[in-house]
This record gives C-alpha cells, structure tokens and sequence, in this order.
C-alpha cells in the first residue's frame, strides 16, 4: 500500500508538493497532519474521494513533549508553527503572537500508533521546524522513499531559543540523509526533495 504523510497541512497552494500527486491517485491512504483543527473542514473538502485521515497533533523532535504552543504566524492563521518565528513578515509591527495549545508527539510515535513502517512520501512544513524533525527520525524503523521538505536559512530564528534553525543544522540534515543513502535535490524554489531508490 503506497502511503503519504504530509507534516503541516493547512490547506493546499500551488506550491504544495503534495496535492497535484494526490489528484493523480500516487496514493493508497494518505495522513494529514495538521495541529489547528480550524482547517479541518477545508482539508477533508479538498481530500473528498482520496482515502485520508485528518490528524490533528503538531509533531515534535522531543520525545518528552507531549502539549505545545502553536503560534498563529498569519491574520487568517494560514501559517502556525511550534517555533515563535521572529523572520515572520507578520512581526514586522511588533508585539506578540498569538498561540494554543496543541497536543503533539514524535514523528515515531505517530507512526507507532498508526503501524506505519514505511512512508512513500513524507511531505513537512512547518515553518522552521523541519530540519529538526528529520533529525529526528529514526531511518531504520521507518523506511521513507522520498521526503520534500522547506528550506530555512535564517539562523537563530526561534524567540524561546527552543529549536535551532540555520545552516548549521541544515548542513545536520543534509550529511544524515546522506549516511542513510539518499540523494538531494531542488523541488521548486523553497523546497528541497530526498530521494531513497534503494529500501
């Protein structure tokens, strides 16, 4: 069964790798995971006739993490993330951003629960999260074919201090998805895309 995971839904753009391969049925079931559930009923519009699961959870690098702040980066919260950005445009007028409480759990832990052992494409967005949740990722237990995930490159962007963004820990990313044999490219302009020909 060829199955999506998709890290950081929200609702579908043209610059969403994943969507135009749905419309072309690449998928058996697909797993959407999205920690606001005010978008719920967009997605499952959008999804209407692909077999998909709304997951509702925001996922961590932290095992012990169990709740966390989701901040709200947009007016019309189209953008949230874990990380308190101080890049976001949305910053620019200052004061603070607005946040909930999310429950959330490891990427690992996911796919425990759900008996996921291999991913055909593994999709994340998360507004600068990303390099930190592939570090994450055991790539023995879970065997990933093809990730597309976004580019980050501004350094020490996180206010909480809690996640680290920047070259260094893309540099991370890159040199562990290359122990793990796979092979990098440009997907578009802010993505990147791993590739496993091997499992």
């Amino acid at each position: 069964m060829k199955t999506a995971v998709q890290i950081g839904t929200n609702t579908p753009t043209d610059s969403d790798p994943l969507w135009p391969l749905c419309l072309e049925g690449k998928f058996d079931y697909i797993h959407l995971i999205e920690p606001s559930d005010i978008h719920n009923d967009a997605i499952a519009a959008l999804y209407d006739g692909h077999c998909h699961e709304i997951h509702n959870i925001a996922i961590t690098p932290d095992p012990d993490m169990r709740e966390a702040r989701l901040y709200d980066l947009s007016a019309n919260t189209s953008h949230n993330s874990l990380v308190k950005r101080l890049s976001h445009p949305w910053r620019e007028g200052g004061g603070d951003l607005r946040f909930e409480m999310v429950p959330c759990m490891t990427l690992g832990l996911f796919c425990d629960i759900h008996k996921i052992q291999s991913i055909d494409l593994l999709c994340i967005d998360t507004e600068g999260l990303d390099s930190e949740i592939i570090l994450s990722i055991d790539f023995v237990k879970i065997q990933i074919k093809e990730m597309i995930w976004e580019t980050w490159d501004h350094e020490d962007d996180d206010e909480n201090g809690a996640y680290r963004t920047g070259i260094d820990i893309h540099n991370e990313v890159l040199a562990k998805l290359e122990h793990y044999g796979y092979t990098v490219s440009a997907c578009g302009i802010e993505n990147l895309r791993a590739v496993k020909e091997q499992l």
